[in-house]
């Protein structure tokens, strides 16, 4: 990997830096769900079973998708 300088590159913004970071910190969110998608499915159908909810209905299935769609993965 290549070590940069400070003077290699332009001067950013801490808001430019900010808007950088969340890009990158979406795109790696969209890798690691895409990259899981079955796994994350199958973690959350366990967790509709513990609350007595049928993964397999209609709703369950509904379900599902819209708690995978609310996971942030988030660095530091």
């Amino acid at each position: 990997m290549l070590s940069l300088q400070p003077r290699d590159y332009p001067e950013l913004s801490k808001q430019q830096e900010n808007l950088m970071a969340q890009d990158l910190a979406d795109s790696f969110n969209d890798y690691i769900c895409e990259e899981l998608i079955d796994k994350l499915s199958e973690m959350a159908e366990d967790i509709l079973e513990k609350n007595h909810i049928d993964p397999s209905s209609p709703e369950g299935s509904d379900l599902v998708f819209d708690l995978i769609r609310r996971i942030t993965v988030t660095c530091n």
